[in-house]
């Protein structure tokens, strides 16, 4: 019985020590960890909002009493008046998670990098610019070498101090997050992989808006290969949801409203992401039936209940126009334009179709010249309608295309030399093991991983180009 209860103390002893490690409790504004809190501590803090000193990551938490994640003199005098006891004060938990991030190499070159999609069409972006990473969609759930995760988690193991194990938990990579829509080709990898990987936390994540179509029968008969995993129940955007509270609730969630912009900055304010939400809810009645009378004649298309819904989701595709320095690129999500050659409201044959409305309605709030951009995107995946085709070309005329579909290249290159008689530029299919983009704000180069990385000039030819393509 004593070895039984002696075995059980120790037990209880180490759990009790692992439990004391994974935090420790310290009192707010204690910055020297003396246990107290003086007007020493309120002078340093005083100091650093001044930049005059700089506090160590980990101290950070504790000197900023305000809690809004800025160090000012407002912090300072809150802990001056706990120091005078005309406070009381409270103790906090501090994590031990290490952020990676602080280790990445010293450049002020922004990297893009491309998901494969030689497998699979699908849309993943990474942006990595000096200790900032920002995930665009994110692509299908790992598909290897050239997945978002995989380049994440080789990132990750990158940065890892000498000596601390690829498995230990306190050592994150910290992202933020853009979703462009829900559908598994663009979201997928985060209800598979990121969202419950120990390795990776997402700090913030914006979105649109739900659609009033996610919440009719329509939407729910939809073919379940495009939500969450073909589970019928819980599709693209309440699963994601459901795991971001399991796994991450102190994600910050950032909604973008129909019809508005919203901006994110770098630290050091070179760059710059531009967010354009759906410019109206396409899942309105009204929208939806100006869709379905448009794509499906009026519903009587035996493909209704399946590809109907993909479109509504489709439409509300979030716009992300990328501007660092000098250079300045799209991403169009898969908004959708498939009927009409017109694309304005004063051009012959209109059919207000979601491109073209998104086009116009931003045009008129931001200005005509809103995404003229030296690098696209193109819309569904690079996709050009024959139908269609001839509208996107006259809207986009970037020096660099990035085509996410295998089986669209043809098309769009083929468009684009019927379309652009003064075409310069080249084509860039991200296939194989993923394409790599780094810019200084000027030239713009690119990696090819194992050749795989196939890029096209204007005449449809493959060209060797891994140095600089743009160039003014």
């Amino acid at each position: 019985m004593k070895k039984i209860l002696s075995a059980l103390f120790i037990f209880v002893l180490l759990f009790l020590l692992c439990v004391s490690t994974s935090a420790k409790t310290v009192l707010l504004g204690d910055i020297d960890m003396s246990g107290k809190v003086t007007a020493s501590d309120a002078r340093t803090v005083l100091r650093v909002s001044a930049q005059l000193e700089e506090l160590d990551e980990s101290i950070i938490p504790i000197a900023d009493a305000d809690k809004n994640e800025r160090i000012t003199s407002a912090d300072a005098r809150k802990i001056l008046r706990v120091a005078s006891r005309l406070d009381t004060n409270i103790n906090i938990e501090l994590s031990d998670t290490v952020y990676v991030n602080k280790f990445m190499p010293e450049t002020d070159d922004l990297e893009l990098f491309a998901a494969g999609c030689e497998v699979k069409k699908q849309d993943g972006f990474v942006f990595r610019y000096k200790d900032e990473i920002l995930v665009l969609d994110g692509g299908a759930k790992n598909t290897g070498d050239d997945s978002v995760f995989t380049y994440l988690m080789n990132l990750r193991k990158e940065l890892l101090p000498e000596g601390v194990s690829e498995t230990d938990e306190n050592y994150k990579l910290k992202i933020t997050v853009v979703l462009s829509h829900f559908h598994t080709d663009h979201m997928d990898t985060y209800i598979h992989d990121i969202i419950p990987s120990p390795y990776i936390e997402i700090d913030r994540i914006y979105l649109t808006e739900q659609s009033v179509f996610e919440k009719t029968e329509l939407y729910n008969i939809c073919d379940p290969v495009y939500y969450s995993d073909g589970v019928i129940k819980t599709k693209g955007r309440l699963r994601f949801l459901n795991l971001l509270e399991e796994f991450s609730p102190e994600t910050q969630i950032v909604y973008v409203p129909f019809g508005e912009t919203m901006q994110i900055k770098s630290d050091d304010g070179r760059l710059v992401f531009d967010l354009f939400a759906p410019s109206e809810d396409w899942g309105t009645p009204h929208r939806a039936s100006h869709l379905l009378d448009l794509y499906y004649d009026g519903g009587k298309s035996g493909s209704t209940a399946a590809d109907f819904p993909k479109a509504v989701v489709n439409s509300n595709s979030m716009w992300m126009k990328v501007s660092f320095c000098d250079r300045t690129m799209l991403f169009t999500g898969d908004v959708m334009k498939k009927a009409k050659n017109a694309y304005m409201p004063d051009s012959p044959n209109y059919a207000e179709e979601p491109f073209d409305v998104m086009l116009s309605y931003y045009a008129e709030k931001c200005g005509e010249d809103v995404f003229d951009c030296d690098i696209v995107k193109f819309p569904h995946h690079g996709q050009a309608r024959a139908a269609a085709s001839k509208g996107v070309f006259e809207v986009f005329s970037p020096e660099f295309i990035i085509c996410t579909a295998v089986n669209f290249r043809e098309t769009t290159i083929a468009n684009a030399q019927k379309f652009w008689d003064d075409y310069s530029g080249s084509y860039s299919l991200s296939d194989g093991n993923g394409m790599h983009l780094f810019t200084d704000g000027k030239a713009v180069t690119v990696k090819k991983d194992n050749g795989n990385v196939r890029i096209f000039d204007s005449d449809g030819k493959k060209t060797g180009i891994t140095g600089e393509i743009l160039v003014k």
